[in-house]
């Protein structure tokens, strides 16, 4: 598993860096089989965009998105979309929101 953390245009300090990591290993622990998350911290004009890319073993690559004036709300965003996406897959291939079938007994 592999977590790599990108800036462009914008210098980032120790924290931001932890921060995304942090992020990135939540992600790890809740979702195993994640082979690869790319996290971008970008600066546009007077915004901040974050970009979160995960690639999962069974799913096609996941991007979420945000941007905001603030760089760790924009993360927390971007974070939180990602996760609701994987999610989402992860119920669908996992059967969570089936209905299990049950064997029921003959009338006598």
């Amino acid at each position: 598993m592999q977590i790599e953390v990108t800036a462009r245009h914008v210098s980032v300090n120790a924290e931001l860096q932890a921060r995304a990591q942090a992020k990135a290993e939540a992600l790890l622990k809740e979702f195993p089989k994640i082979e690869h998350i790319h996290i971008v911290l970008d600066r546009e004009r007077s915004m901040y965009v974050v970009e979160y890319a995960v690639q999962h073993k069974r799913v096609p690559i996941i991007n979420g998105s945000d941007t905001n004036e603030n760089m760790i709300t924009a993360s927390d965003n971007a974070y939180n979309k990602v996760w609701s996406q994987l999610r989402k897959h992860y119920d669908k291939l996992y059967g969570f929101h089936r209905e299990r079938s049950t064997i029921r007994e003959p009338n006598a």
